[in-house]
């Protein structure tokens, strides 16, 4: 019974989750937390596609997606470009245009700075990386229900 009642606790959660960044439940995968979350994703793009050996992303990043990016690195090789830091944090689209490599496979960034209250240009560089064509992580952890995230953009 305990975890029939969780289960419906936690789907009713997973509603409002996905429901607040246009999205279905089952068009998501919900971990215990934002380090899971990052580690997975940033780990599991780079494993499953082994010719893009190139992640694009930020110094200031969450320390578990750099902690990621320095495994991969040492691990497997891969190269990571770090995007220079403006004093507001936000990214310098052109610097990220020229970063994307014909070998990247993902850049990741954060959608707000909780430290710096900066919310980040998450729709100008998903557009970025869709005209590209290389994968898009953000860790909107901080930014879920706080401020309007539609992932479709």
């Amino acid at each position: 019974m305990a975890g029939r009642l969780r289960m419906l606790r936690n789907s009713r959660g997973d509603n409002l989750h996905t429901s607040s960044i246009d999205m279905s439940t089952t068009e998501v995968s919900f971990t215990s937390c934002a380090v899971e979350c990052n580690n997975l994703a940033v780990k599991s793009v780079m494993q499953a596609y082994k010719k893009k050996r190139h992640i694009v992303t930020m110094p200031t990043k969450d320390k578990s997606v750099l902690y990621s990016c320095r495994h991969l690195k040492i691990k497997e090789g891969i190269e990571v470009t770090y995007l220079s830091v403006r004093s507001n944090e936000v990214v310098d689209v052109e610097e990220l245009k020229s970063s994307i490599r014909p070998d990247t496979g993902l850049v990741s960034n954060s959608a707000v700075n909780d430290k710096l209250c900066v919310i980040l240009l998450m729709e100008e560089i998903g557009a970025i990386c869709r005209m590209f064509e290389v994968l898009f992580h953000t860790n909107a952890s901080h930014a879920l229900g706080k401020i309007l995230i539609n992932v479709k953009k």
